[in-house]
């Protein structure tokens, strides 16, 4: 497919939906609306359903229509449905959990021909015969003419646990305990720490055979599951490296992509320990997200998106699945906030105008069967275009057909919110949820979306100092856990000239889950210019603080500090010192003694630490998202009124001089620019494009 199109199309076949004989005409029905993709399942158990056996019929077909409309087709390789009679052969490589608990193959809505989850990939016999019906897949495919691109792994993570809650503990949950998995941890913790000896010093423990270590089923063990998520974490990059490479060894032209389904920056539910985008998304040619703002909203639609961005790391990313009407779900059989026509388009808008380089519709036709149907459509259930069709068939065709918005960039942000995995791991070992944690990412994250400010992701494990540098002020929620090199990485960051903004408790564990005697840790009393006071309260409520922004709100931790070099710039009540700021190199730390990302009354504060420059080119009054594209001399700028109401929003752009009036091309008419500012009025969910 050539480089300057805009990728739009949908999700069309997962076996056995939609009905073989209806199939000809949705693929002729999608290339008339304008779309260029369309993406098939192959599905593990329903082509290779005897031993030896494998039958590509339908995908030929489906391949064949998709050729002859000039669609491409993005084929994906679905390993989560084994054949049951590989279970048969191989009942040991089930998934099992750590208290013991087997899971048989069955359907579930992901999968609704059955064999879900799938087999555990850590035993050698299921990894070669999944690799047999790659290399069978990718063999017939390859040379294809509607082949465009291989869709490595949809939504990589702990298949088992998409039909988990998280109830009580992560120990409730843990997978995969099959005596494969078992091995492969301790093999990876041999490489880790090299003997028991080495184990035994970092772990605090007394172990005397490799034998003996076991994940564990209750509270308490810090140092045992840290390593075990970041084991996890590994091992499911790794099966992603082993995918995608397998399909690059038979066919090295056709990129291979994929996307994430609960990213793992904000995840808050039973795939967290599992998954680590950046690990994941570096195996891949373009890298993606998931998106279902009926359900999650849009602001959380906006966390996925950047969050797929920053795991991306440049490559180009996409809107992976982004929700095409209401769905049902394995609670309900009913379908939930059907989106208007207006909704739907905004949701359009919003991921171009994260700067996504595609767009794949979840999914074109309702489901048929299972816990999904009869759901999630672009069409009616009968295959006949609905108002929804008729937004996408203008979208997709509108933004091939304007250079600013098919081939336009965002500016490069120059504000950070740091993510961390090894806060995010401590902090499952402690709790059942992470709230704390969870709260702090989302606080800071609605400080900056909602004033329009670029931002990024900075995986303080996986990033480099240089990519850092890149970032002018960076925030650090709840920064609880680091290790040496994370900890010299931010020294260094402030030393060359970074702003770091922190909240309480940093540097409180190693990675192991030590504690430190010293807060701030791991060294860091220098960068921040200030210790912590024995004085301090470690849960409360709410806590005001006097800053030199104003009153700010502290919540669940209170920390009080005694300056060294540093400056008190906050007080709680009882004067106590709760804010310090500290010059280091040319830079600057500021520590706050409690988690004021949360609370949305610190925005304007923690806005006000934001230098000028940093705060992008769109301003909004009243807020609407709002993102401006560049391409060459050409430029658009994209609006959106996230609320059901109506709204008159006035948008400036810094450094442009604007006529009296401005095209919308979304809908056909002008507006008026006053002052340099832009008037719109915007309906319910309303959407314009201007054309600068």
């Amino acid at each position: 497919m050539e480089g300057d199109i805009f990728v739009y199309g949908a999700q069309y076949y997962r076996t056995p939906n939609p009905p073989r004989g209806e199939r000809r005409r949705d693929i002729e029905q999608m290339a008339r609306l304008g779309f260029n993709v369309v993406k098939l399942q192959a599905h593990w158990n329903w082509i290779n359903y005897e031993p030896d056996v494998f039958d590509f019929e339908e995908i030929e077909e489906m391949m064949d229509w998709a050729a002859r409309n000039s669609l491409g087709v993005i084929l994906m390789t679905s390993l989560e449905n084994a054949p049951w009679w590989l279970a048969q052969e191989h009942p040991e490589a089930r998934y099992m959990t750590a208290d013991g608990r087997v899971l048989d193959l069955q359907a579930v809505g992901g999968t609704p021909a059955g064999g879900w989850p799938g087999l555990c990939f850590d035993n050698e016999p299921v990894r070669k015969r999944a690799e047999d019906f790659i290399v069978r897949l990718v063999e017939r495919f390859r040379g294809h003419p509607a082949l465009s691109y291989w869709h490595a792994w949809e939504e990589p993570h702990m298949e088992p646990t998409s039909n988990m809650k998280a109830e009580g503990h992560i120990c409730n949950y843990l997978l995969c305990c099959c005596e494969a998995s078992l091995g492969k941890f301790r093999r990876w913790l041999r490489e880790r720490y090299g003997d028991l000896r080495g184990l035994n010093r970092a772990w605090h423990t007394r172990y005397s055979d490799w034998e003996q270590i076991r994940p564990p089923q209750n509270y308490g063990c810090y140092s045992l599951l840290m390593d075990w998520q970041r084991f996890q974490q590994e091992n499911l990059a790794e099966i992603m490296a082993w995918r995608a490479g397998t399909i690059r060894k038979v066919d090295p032209e056709h990129p291979v992509i994929s996307h994430l389904g609960a990213n793992s920056v904000t995840s808050n539910d039973v795939h967290s320990p599992y998954m680590d985008d950046w690990k994941t998304a570096r195996y891949v040619d373009i890298w993606g997200a998931s998106v279902f703002p009926a359900w999650c909203g849009e602001e959380f639609m906006s966390v996925q998106l950047t969050a797929a961005a920053s795991a991306a790391k440049g490559k180009p990313y996409w809107c992976g699945e982004l929700q095409a009407d209401g769905g049902c779900s394995s609670e309900s059989i009913f379908i939930a906030t059907r989106p208007s026509a207006e909704r739907f388009a905004a949701w359009n808008w919003i991921a171009l105008g994260h700067g996504v380089r595609g767009i794949v519709l979840w999914q074109y036709r309702p489901e048929m069967l299972g816990p999904e149907s009869p759901g999630f459509g672009l069409c009616a259930l009968d295959g006949s275009p609905t108002l929804r069709a008729e937004v996408a068939s203008k979208f997709c065709k509108l933004v091939n057909s304007t250079p600013a918005l098919k081939l336009g960039g965002l500016p490069q942000p120059k504000v950070g919110i740091v993510h961390s995995k090894d806060c995010n791991n401590l902090m499952r070992c402690a709790t059942p949820d992470g709230e704390p944690l969870f709260s702090s990412l989302m606080g800071i994250y609605r400080t900056l979306f909602r004033a329009n400010i670029p931002f990024r992701f900075v995986h303080i494990e996986e990033d480099s100092l240089e990519g850092m540098l890149k970032i002018k002020v960076l925030f650090f929620p709840l920064p609880l856990c680091l290790g040496p090199e994370q900890a010299g990485r931010i020294r260094e960051y402030v030393k060359q000239g970074g702003t770091l903004v922190c909240e309480a408790q940093v540097a409180q564990y190693d990675l192991h889950g030590f504690a430190s005697e010293w807060v701030p840790g791991m060294g860091l009393e220098e960068l921040f210019g200030c210790r912590r006071t024995e004085e301090s309260t470690c849960r409360i409520e709410s806590e005001k603080i006097e800053t030199e922004m104003g009153e700010m709100e502290g919540m669940w931790i209170k920390e009080a500090y005694e300056p060294t070099s540093g400056e008190p710039i906050g007080f709680y009540r009882d004067g106590k010192v709760a804010a310090v700021r500290n010059k280091y190199g040319e830079g600057q730390a500021m520590l706050f003694g409690s988690l004021v990302f949360c609370s949305e009354s610190n925005a304007p504060a923690l806005r006000s630490l934001i230098p000028e420059e940093c705060l992008g080119p769109v301003r909004t009054e009243p807020e609407a998202f709002a993102r401006m594209l560049r391409a060459g001399s050409e430029a658009a700028l994209i609006v959106v009124n996230l609320e059901d109401r109506p709204k008159e929003v006035k948008v400036s752009l810094e450094g442009l001089s604007l006529p009296e009036r401005v095209e919308d091309i979304w809908n056909g008419r002008e507006w008026e620019v006053e002052e340099g500012t832009v008037r719109l009025s915007l309906g319910p969910w309303g959407s314009a494009v201007i054309k600068i």
